[in-house]
């Protein structure tokens, strides 16, 4: 399962969250967000197994790593998640901008 980490310090390391994440269970992955070569303050860590990644979910979410507390979200390839589609900047999720259509 791919877990959204986000609200991270800027010298948080993949081994930092990796470490945070195994005493749950076993992570498989653990990748930083980076966009025009600067850390965006999230990752995507996958661990193996459901049971421990949900686990892993409510006992870190607001916990402090390296002085911030962590935000925290489960994600699915199959619901559009860390594998999914992304929009661009652009995109819009509906027809006509801002109210309601005729």
């Amino acid at each position: 399962m791919k877990i959204h980490v986000s609200n991270l310090a800027a010298d948080v390391t993949a081994e930092d969250l990796r470490q945070a994440f195994a005493a749950f269970g076993e992570v498989v992955e653990v990748t930083l967000e980076i966009s025009g070569g600067k850390f965006k303050g999230s990752a995507i860590v996958e661990m193996a197994e459901e049971v421990a990644a949900q686990r892993a979910m409510a006992l870190l979410k607001g916990r402090n790593l390296k002085g911030r507390p962590l935000k925290i979200s489960g994600k699915s390839a199959a619901a559009g998640g860390a594998g999914g589609p992304r929009r661009h900047a652009g995109d819009r999720k509906g027809g006509a901008r801002g109210g309601r259509r005729s």
